[in-house]
């Protein structure tokens, strides 16, 4: 017999959900639940109910972590979480990075737009080791530039992007390591 309730060794009931490898769910022992032991007399019928409705708030706990897993909000078992190996640091003007932000944020590239340039600006902050404070005041300046162009350095990038691809294509489409 075993020491949990006189239950025999062996029986499926025996088990619990904390002998389960790398099982973060507090223990409930399974072999008291009716549902799972059929030829167990509970004799309590309220601690029956209790330890039955412990098991289902697990099963709806673990229901909600399962789906912000899928939803990407939580890492799966299979996810390394592991700081980037290289800081990356921003070394061009903080307004270029506003204007950066701001554009890819009105073309939706980043979360389906679903995400703000706040948010935006605090995850870039954290990429690349710069405050970015005052992210709407930025724009407004860039708003009241008075060029046919008020997208300075968009403008920068797309003419250095494409200078760079001329030149590879002259080389016979060779592309300079840095």
């Amino acid at each position: 017999m075993s020491r949990r309730r006189g239950l025999p060794h062996g029986n499926p009931c025996h088990e619990r959900n904390g002998d389960l490898p790398d099982s973060n769910v507090p223990h409930i022992a399974l072999h008291r639940l009716p549902s799972t032991c059929p030829e167990q007399n509970l004799s309590e019928g309220q601690h029956g109910r209790k330890k039955l409705k412990e098991l289902s708030d697990i099963v709806a706990i673990e229901l909600e972590l399962h789906d912000m897993r899928i939803k990407g909000l939580l890492p799966t078992a299979n996810t390394v979480l592991a700081s980037p190996a290289k800081k990356f640091r921003w070394t061009g003007k903080v307004v270029d990075l506003v204007e950066l932000l701001y554009a890819l944020d009105t073309c939706d590239c980043i979360d389906n737009g679903e995400i703000g340039v706040e948010e935006l600006a605090d995850a870039f902050s954290d990429i690349f080791g710069v405050e970015v404070k005052n992210c709407y005041n930025v724009y407004m300046n860039m708003k009241r530039r008075k060029d046919d162009s008020r997208t300075y350095f968009l403008d920068e990038l797309r003419e250095k992007l494409n200078k760079r691809m001329v030149e590879s294509d002259l080389k016979g489409g060779k592309f300079k390591k840095r």
